[in-house]
């Protein structure tokens, strides 16, 4: 059977059972390299389980292609641009694979394991059908202690922008509209600005 089609809102515990052990980043990437997770499965690790990757619209997929193309146009200086490439949480067991990030040095730099978000100073995610589940994933990127958090917002036509993580949570967030150009913040230095029109399908 499909790991895709694996029933994953089964309960991780039972009332009458013993707890269930999660996956560790550690294990889920050996499993990996051991073939127990073939590399073309849509799955990704969250929260210790695998849970299938969401299917991917074309005005999502354009948003996507446009932002990294955007960013990897400023020729940024210590940082790599990724798109939909793990990265590991380093307070839980979770490897997320966002749309677009920024990762500190160059892809030589992590040949076996996965960047994890010490290593990323932006983050962003595109958002079409998943808008309320992009902005939880807020307070799970500021927990990480993540700089700056994007969310392309295809519906509403517009960039939300959520800087100074604290506590778990963003304290600054800021919407930029299709007039607007956003600025890209590294290590709280404006580097760049790019225009939001550039960004949306």
């Amino acid at each position: 059977m499909s790991l895709t089609t694996a029933p994953f809102d089964t309960p991780t515990s039972h009332d009458d059972g013993p707890p269930l052990w999660p996956i560790s980043v550690a294990l889920f990437t050996d499993m990996i390299y051991a073939g127990l997770i073939p590399e073309k499965e849509r799955v990704y690790l969250w929260k210790g389980r695998l849970a299938p990757s969401m299917t991917i619209n074309r005005p999502h997929a354009a948003a996507t292609t446009n932002t990294y193309n955007a960013l990897y146009e400023l020729r940024l200086a210590g940082v790599f641009v990724e798109s939909e490439k793990p990265m590991a949480l380093r307070f839980e067991p979770s490897v997320p694979q966002p749309d677009v990030k920024l990762v500190r040095g160059r892809n030589q730099d992590y040949p076996r394991d996965f960047p994890t978000t010490a290593d990323v100073p932006l983050v962003v995610e595109v958002s079409d059908s998943s808008l309320a589940y992009d902005r939880k994933l807020a307070f799970t990127y500021a927990a990480e202690g993540i700089p700056v958090y994007w969310i392309v917002n295809i519906p509403g036509r517009r960039v939300e922008v959520f800087t100074e993580p604290a506590e778990g949570a963003y304290t600054r967030t800021r919407p930029y509209g299709p007039g607007d150009e956003v600025p890209v913040i590294l290590d709280g230095r404006e580097v760049g600005r790019i225009p939001v029109a550039d960004l949306l399908p």
